[in-house]
């Protein structure tokens, strides 16, 4: 995935696009802010699921 990410920035190099200055634009990072918190919550309900799973097949043994 590292190699995927350091190609894909070097393929955007050579078309002339400026990945720093994409990246501190202020609606890129109200952006990522949404996504991440919406991949957070998700991973953490998922989480959570898994954690009782685990917990409720220890306490039925």
């Amino acid at each position: 995935m590292i190699v995927t990410i350091i190609i894909s920035i070097v393929i955007l190099s050579l078309f002339g696009v400026d990945v720093e200055e994409r990246v501190k634009s202020p609606l890129i990072q109200k952006n990522i802010a949404y996504v991440w918190d919406t991949t957070k919550a998700g991973l953490s309900w998922v989480w959570g699921k898994a954690v009782g799973l685990v917990r409720s097949d220890k306490s039925d043994k």
